[in-house]
């Protein structure tokens, strides 16, 4: 973000699909209409809204000086980078997605290798909720026995695997809750597994020593707002407001 004219930078921010543009698009829409600097409005319209980057990539984009901002889900399996200051934004357990009528839609009790006897449908493996289910499954020594089905990136995808039969799902939802069934669509079982498979924790990640322009900063506060309040200060706002 440290570039309003957008030459020589790529995409001052990076995040995976459906972050800022799903589930919190309040920063992007403020933002995207105030007056903070001159041309940050048009700039981040023009360049800023390019969040289809899975967790890692984001974050090395940002390492690389491709991006200023980085949201990105971090997981066990993750190493955090010690070049980048990490501001927590919230936190979302990890869940097994199924059909009404699959066996573990309503098995009073599920482990981990009771998973392994059905097809998987899992995030792609550079996204950080995958990275947390495979390392469940390596610590319980079945991760050779998986039978990935399919791999999606976006949620939308997976639970129309889910719902054509394709296998139980793994993820983590964000702030996604379970739809009704289109007609003659079987229902989708939601079953948090947080207790086998832990919590994907949603962050915001900047460079370290790096001075934080005056928009940049603004734009971040706009998402920890967000995220910690749950979005309804800023659906009412102004830009003007927004700016104070």
């Amino acid at each position: 973000m440290g570039n309003p004219s957008g030459q020589n930078r790529s995409s001052p921010l990076g995040a995976p699909a459906g972050v800022l543009s799903d589930a919190r698009p309040e920063p992007v829409t403020v933002f995207a209409a105030s007056s903070l600097t001159p041309g940050c409005g048009s700039w981040l319209a023009r360049r800023a809204l390019r969040p289809r980057r899975p967790s890692r990539a984001a974050t090395s984009a940002l390492l690389a000086g491709q991006a200023d901002i980085a949201i990105v889900g971090l997981t066990m399996a993750d190493e955090l980078p010690a070049a980048a200051a990490i501001h927590p934004l919230t936190r979302y357990p990890i869940h097994l997605l199924c059909r009404a009528d699959h066996a573990l839609a309503n098995a009073k009790r599920i482990t981990v290798k009771q998973i392994t006897r059905y097809p998987l449908v899992l995030s792609s493996e550079d996204t950080s909720d995958r990275a947390q289910v495979d390392l469940t499954f390596a610590r319980a020594g079945v991760l050779d026995r998986l039978n990935v089905a399919i791999s999606a990136t976006r949620l939308p995808l997976i639970t129309g695997y889910v719902a054509l039969g394709f296998g139980v799902a793994l993820l983590a939802p964000g702030m996604a809750s379970p739809q009704k069934a289109k007609r003659g669509q079987m229902p989708i079982v939601w079953r948090d597994v947080s207790n086998l498979f832990g919590y994907e924790d949603r962050v915001l990640l900047q460079r370290k020593g790096r001075f934080e322009l005056p928009h940049v900063k603004a734009f971040r506060e706009l998402v920890e707002a967000a995220y910690r309040e749950g979005a309804p200060a800023l659906r009412g706002m102004t830009p003007s407001a927004a700016e104070k």
